[in-house]
């Protein structure tokens, strides 16, 4: 169920930008989207922590935490 809903919301836009040879990009913080954002064709083109030390990994404030795991991820890039 959840799997066609994402395809649902995903289709048209990459449809459309495809049409239109346009890129996609996002951000994930969280590693089952980044996969599933690969599954879509998506492409890791970095990543930067956030918040080092002031939140976990979470998003929560935490002292010490380690921060935000942040994913930059472009579909489209060099053309569909």
């Amino acid at each position: 169920m959840l799997a066609g809903a994402i395809s649902a919301i995903f289709e048209p836009v990459l449809s459309d930008a495809k049409a239109k040879n346009l890129p996609i990009w996002l951000e994930s913080t969280n590693v089952h989207a980044k996969e599933v954002y690969e599954h879509f064709g998506f492409k890791v083109i970095g990543d930067v922590r956030i918040g080092k030390g002031l939140v976990g990994s979470d998003g929560w404030a935490k002292d010490d935490g380690e921060g935000v795991l942040v994913w930059g991820m472009i579909a489209g890039l060099d053309g569909w």
